[in-house]
C-alpha cells in the first residue's frame, strides 16, 4: 500500500514488543514515519534503528513520531533492538 502526501493511513492496532496495544489512531494529527525492517537480528536494520534513535529528539520537538515494524518475534525484538532502548514503539 502506498499513501500520497496528506492521505490518512488506515487505522491498525498491534501489540508492541512490550505487550502493550498500540494504535496508529493515537498518532493522528502528527507527522508519522512508519519504518519497516526485516529481522531484529539484522545488523543493517539495527544500524537504521540507531539512526532513528539519534534523530528522535529533534523530530519529536517538531511533532514527528516514529513506528518501527519488524518481521520478527517480540522476543527477538527485545533481544536485539531492545538493547538500544528506542524511545519509539517497535512492533512485530
Amino acid at each position: 500500500m502506498r499513501l500520497r502526501q496528506g492521505e490518512q493511513a488506515p487505522n491498525f492496532d498491534r501489540m508492541d514488543y512490550a505487550n502493550q496495544t498500540q494504535s496508529i489512531e493515537k498518532y493522528r494529527g502528527k507527522k508519522l514515519l512508519i519504518s519497516f525492517f526485516r529481522y531484529a537480528s539484522c545488523p543493517l536494520c539495527n544500524l537504521q534503528v540507531h539512526k532513528l534513535i539519534n534523530h528522535y529528539t529533534s523530530w519529536k520537538n517538531m511533532n514527528f513520531e516514529i513506528l518501527a515494524i519488524f518481521e520478527s518475534t517480540p522476543e527477538s525484538i527485545k533481544e536485539y533492538v531492545g538493547q538500544q532502548d528506542a524511545p519509539f514503539s517497535d512492533y512485530s
